[in-house]
C-alpha cells in the first residue's frame, strides 16, 4: 500500500507563509500529516510506503519531515527485530514535481508515476490537519472491491483521503496535465462513502483557517 501525500502547492491564499510549514500542535503541518499517514501504514499487515510529492519550497518541506520520520522508522525496524513478529517494510520516499506551478493534478500524476504497477494507493492532501490514521482506516474498511476508487463524503461534499485501486493508475497517468483530479475521477467507478466526520473535507488554505484551527 502506498500513500501519496501532496506537498507541492504554492500556498498562495495563506499569504507569504508556506502553510505546510506552519506549526500545528507544535509540529509543522506537513510533518503532522505525514506522521498520521505513516501511523496508518503501520497498522497494515502488508508493506507500506509514504510517498511525499514536493514542489514549492521543496527543501524546506523535506527538512521538516525527513529527520523525525526517519528516526521513527528506525525505531519501528528495531521493534521488528526484537519481537517475534512477521516482518514488513515501511518506507519513506520523496519525489519532486518540477511542474507544480501547473496545478495539483501534476503532483498527483508525479506521485502515481512513482508507484510500482499493481499497487493500491491513497492520494492525500498535505494541509488537512484534522485527518488522523483512523480516517484512512475507515475508508479502507468501507471500500468495496468492485470499485476503482473510494472517496469519503461529508454532507454531500467529497473529501480526502481517496483510495485508488491499482487499475486506476492508467487513467490518471493518461490524463492531460491540465486536467483536474475531479475530472479524472468522473471516468472511474467511484464509491462514495458517507462519513459523519467533517475532518474529511477540512483543509487549511487561509490565515482565517489557520487561526480557527489553532484556537480549537
Amino acid at each position: 500500500m502506498y500513500v501519496v501525500l501532496l506537498a507541492a502547492g504554492l500556498s498562495t491564499r495563506m499569504g507569504e507563509m508556506n502553510k505546510l510549514l506552519l506549526p500545528v500542535d507544535g509540529k509543522p503541518l506537513i510533518l503532522r500529516s505525514a506522521i498520521e499517514a505513516m501511523n496508518f501504514l503501520r497498522t497494515l499487515d502488508t508493506d507500506g510506503t509514504l510517498l511525499i510529492v514536493t514542489g514549492h519550497e521543496a527543501d524546506k518541506v523535506r527538512a521538516a519531515v525527513e529527520p523525525p520520520l526517519e528516526e521513527a522508522l528506525k525505531e519501528f525496524r528495531a521493534e521488528n527485530r526484537n519481537e517475534n513478529v512477521q516482518k514488513k517494510n515501511l518506507t519513506l520516499r520523496f519525489v519532486h514535481n518540477p511542474e507544480y506551478m501547473k496545478g495539483q493534478f501534476t503532483s498527483a500524476r508525479k506521485g502515481v508515476q512513482s508507484i510500482p504497477h499493481g499497487e493500491d494507493f491513497f492520494i492525500m492532501l498535505g494541509d488537512m490537519a484534522k485527518i488522523r490514521s483512523f480516517h484512512y482506516t475507515q475508508v479502507l474498511k468501507n471500500a468495496d472491491s468492485d470499485f476503482d476508487a473510494a472517496r469519503p463524503v461529508f454532507q454531500g461534499v467529497p473529501g480526502h483521503p481517496v483510495l485508488f485501486k491499482s487499475c486506476a493508475e492508467s487513467r490518471i497517468l493518461s490524463a492531460p496535465e491540465s486536467e483536474k483530479m475531479s475530472t479524472a475521477l468522473k471516468s472511474l467507478k467511484v464509491q462514495r462513502i458517507n462519513m459523519a466526520d467533517p475532518a474529511y473535507i477540512q483543509d487549511m488554505d487561509t490565515p482565517a483557517d489557520y487561526s480557527a484551527l489553532t484556537k480549537e
